[in-house]
């Protein structure tokens, strides 16, 4: 599976490499604060084309993930959402050799490190990235929070370097993550373009899925 990055680090994530036993892991935990407020950001094509929200400066650090194999608080950097139209990209998008319509990507950076970019020059433990797979049922499971971004989506995708500032509501994108014991399974991962880095990457797939519409998908 492939899981584009940003931050001025083209790189791509390759997941399936090495599944951890979570019986002796901890639940995973997000904190948001104050979480009554969305966190701010812009909203841009990034990598293919991939509609990607990166939390502003002045944000981060009210999103963190503590929990599971992690050592530290990690922080959130972006979320980005991924669609798979055809028969071809599910096949090539994988995980566990399950195939899904699309995924949300949490990515967080450790928080020690200050900022996302020397986080992935730590590599070791400088990433962590949450996905929570989307399963499509009829037009009455619309699912609300993305259908904030599906017009974004659309405008953006008309231009290529568009950048809109919006807000977004973590807490609602993250309910899989977010309830208490939420089951998971946990993988490591590896960075393979353009740096080279194995064993690098805490990636936590949520057994939770969003439902989400037949037009939501096609959108």
């Amino acid at each position: 599976m492939l899981l584009p990055l940003v931050d001025g680090f083209n790189g791509e994530m390759l997941l399936d490499v090495e599944k951890r036993a979570t019986d002796s892991l901890r639940p995973l935990n997000i904190s948001i604060f104050p979480p009554e407020r969305n966190v701010s950001g812009r909203f841009f094509n990034f990598h293919d084309y991939k509609p990607t929200f990166k939390l502003d400066a002045s944000e981060k650090g009210r999103v963190t993930l503590t929990g599971g194999p992690l050592m530290a608080p990690y922080i959130m950097d972006q979320f980005h959402f991924h669609v798979y139209c055809t028969r071809e990209e599910a096949e090539e998008n994988t995980l566990d050799r399950v195939q899904v319509p699309g995924e949300l990507h949490l990515v967080f950076f450790r928080e020690n490190y200050q900022t996302y970019n020397k986080a992935v020059q730590r590599f070791r433990d400088g990433l962590a990235v949450v996905s929570i797979y989307f399963v499509v049922q009829g037009e009455e499971n619309t699912n609300t929070e993305i259908a904030t971004f599906e017009n974004l989506i659309d405008y953006i995708s008309q231009d290529e370097n568009r950048t809109v500032s919006t807000t977004a509501a973590i807490e609602q994108l993250s309910t899989p993550l977010s309830k208490r014991n939420a089951p998971y399974q946990a993988y490591r991962g590896n960075l393979v373009e353009p740096i080279k880095c194995k064993n690098c990457v805490d990636v936590f797939v949520m057994e939770e899925r969003f439902t989400v519409s037949v037009k939501q998908v096609i959108n």
